[in-house]
């Protein structure tokens, strides 16, 4: 078959054509194929009714989890497939929510429990945290792969699950009992491992890199530091907590705070605290994320009246609420 020159060049200046005037697409809850990632963010804000406000941001846009009739918090997010899974509670009871306030989901237990953390693999979800056994805090997580059931950790209570990553088939919570050793838990029979030097401190969050487990944290009463496997803890500063940590490039980035005199939201790569993070004081860094390079936080400043929800993108801040009332942003997930 003949084609013209006339019929070449009109169909080559067709393709500049749509070339110029129409976007290109891509699936922002896969963050565009790595051209601009997505930046999701959980915590609260205080509705009109003077109730905290359970809910999540993705890039700066919110979604409200719950009504505002009861206090209601988010604390955990993670994102699989284009979906959104946030742990947290409300009205005293632990909860995980799906995408939305439709995707509600309440989880067994005592009436007075918190999901502090969340971790979603081969469509089972799992949640970190605690229920209340005979008045006090009784340390467990979640499994729901249809219906949510509870599993109960083992040690002396108080204790709460603050964390949760799966690695291969085993369960990684991290947390602390007898209430204030620091420790992690695999699995649901196993004893807690009490981490070196851990009396008086927490395991606030966990991952495992390489077959490795790294826990963030603080000792001592507020020592911050992380450990590797049980070793002895890595030091990072006093009257400091680590309270979450990433792993990338074989380096260790722990997001937290420090007193200087007020608590400043700073993040620390290996055991180096870096710049203060831009805001007000006071303020923390409550979550890490490190992807590609850059360094993810979230937290909250204190422009007054009240805290304002934040993230930072390599220590610039985004506010994701003006200060006009209190707000909190305590975890962040990064879709590259």
């Amino acid at each position: 078959m003949k084609i013209s020159m006339i019929s070449i060049l009109i169909t080559i200046l067709c393709a500049v054509l749509l070339g110029v005037f129409l976007p290109s697409c891509s699936n922002p809850s896969s963050g565009g194929g790595g051209s601009n990632p997505v930046v999701y963010v959980a915590g609260y804000y205080t509705g009109g009714s003077g109730k905290k406000v359970a809910c999540y941001w993705k890039d700066g846009v919110k979604t409200d989890l719950t009504d505002g009739t009861n206090d209601a918090e988010a604390f955990a997010i993670f994102v699989v497939s284009g979906s959104v899974y946030v742990a947290g509670y409300d009205n005293n009871q632990a909860y995980y929510w799906k995408d939305n306030m439709a995707g509600a989901v309440p989880l067994p237990g005592a009436l007075a429990s918190r999901g502090n953390g969340i971790y979603v693999s081969g469509g089972t979800v799992y949640v970190a945290g605690y229920s209340d056994n005979l008045g006090q805090a009784k340390a467990c997580y979640w499994v729901d792969s249809g219906t949510p059931t509870k599993k109960d950790l083992l040690g002396a209570q108080p204790s709460q699950a603050l964390s949760v990553f799966l690695s291969g088939s085993d369960v990684n919570t991290s947390g602390y009992y007898s209430g204030s050793t620091a420790s992690y838990w695999v699995n649901e029979l196993d004893l807690p491992t009490p981490l070196p030097d851990g009396t008086g401190g927490r395991g606030m969050s966990i991952v495992v890199s390489g077959g490795t487990r790294y826990t963030a944290g603080y000792y001592d009463g507020g020592k911050a530091c992380f450990w590797v496997e049980d070793a002895a803890p890595n030091h990072l500063d006093n009257s400091a907590k680590g309270l979450s940590i990433s792993v990338s490039g074989g380096l260790v980035y722990t997001a937290g705070f420090y007193n200087p005199g007020a608590i400043t939201a700073t993040y620390w790569i290996g055991t180096t605290r870096q710049p203060d993070l831009t805001g007000t004081i006071p303020s923390r860094a409550e979550a890490i994320h490190v992807v590609d390079g850059v360094v993810y936080t979230a937290g909250w400043h204190t422009p007054l009246p009240s805290f304002a929800a934040s993230y930072w993108t390599d220590g610039v801040r985004t506010d994701l609420t003006d200060g006009s009332s209190n707000a909190q942003a305590y975890s962040i997930y990064v879709v590259p």
